[in-house]
């Protein structure tokens, strides 16, 4: 028998994890990340969610969703995840799971805690020492709102469009929150051990700033 459904309220926004099982990588190529993203963008409208950021790293998924009925995000995420597992298995010749148990997540507290959601998810191929920056990534939703690429798959957050009167000044805003992020990034030491359910956040953000 299956496990139950996860029934996430409506109107919640998660910053939802999924690892790998060690011996697979759930992005093993870049035609893994793209039918991904197009699988993702069939089942969005479908399952009333709406994606603010993801991050596809070669091991693990970082996803910031927000669900507009409920159980709309477990729903989402039981067949995008479910239907990656068979596009992997069918290109790869195998059989057997993907994914390392259940996803993980963290409902988000405040407007603070979503942004700097947004800058953590978006920061990880930098965290990873995969990129000098994270604009260097093809593989984040950080080309949408740093640097101004259409997506169709994305909702940029009303809080990113309270840091600019116009597109481009809430584009050009959150690149410089970037660039602050990292710098903070490189000065924060974490504790030694951090409890698995612990927020990565924890201790590390910038401050959201409105331009004028």
């Amino acid at each position: 028998m299956g496990r139950p459904l996860r029934t996430h309220e409506a109107d919640l926004i998660l910053h939802v994890t999924a690892h790998a099982i060690p011996d697979r990588l759930c992005f093993p190529d870049e035609t893994a990340r793209i039918l991904f993203l197009q699988h993702a963008l069939q089942l969005q409208g479908h399952e009333a969610c709406r994606l603010h950021a993801y991050a596809m790293m070669d091991n693990h998924l970082h996803l910031l969703l927000a669900g507009t009925s409920d159980g709309a995000i477990c729903r989402f995420l039981q067949q995008v995840l479910g239907r990656h597992v068979q596009l992997l298995n069918r290109m790869q010749g195998r059989r057997g799971p993907c994914w390392h148990g259940r996803y993980s997540f963290i409902p988000i507290l405040d407007e603070s805690h979503l942004l700097n959601s947004h800058l953590y998810i978006e920061a990880n191929p930098w965290r990873a020492r995969l990129v000098e920056h994270p604009a260097e990534s093809g593989w984040t939703s950080y080309g949408c709102k740093g640097l101004g690429r259409e997506e169709e798959l994305l909702t940029p957050h009303e809080v990113l469009r309270h840091l600019g009167g116009s597109t481009e000044d809430w584009h050009s805003a959150y690149a410089r929150l970037m660039d602050e992020y990292i710098r903070t990034a490189v000065r924060f030491k974490p504790p030694i051990r951090i409890p698995v359910c612990a927020d990565p956040l924890a201790g590390l953000h910038v401050c959201m700033v409105k331009v004028e």
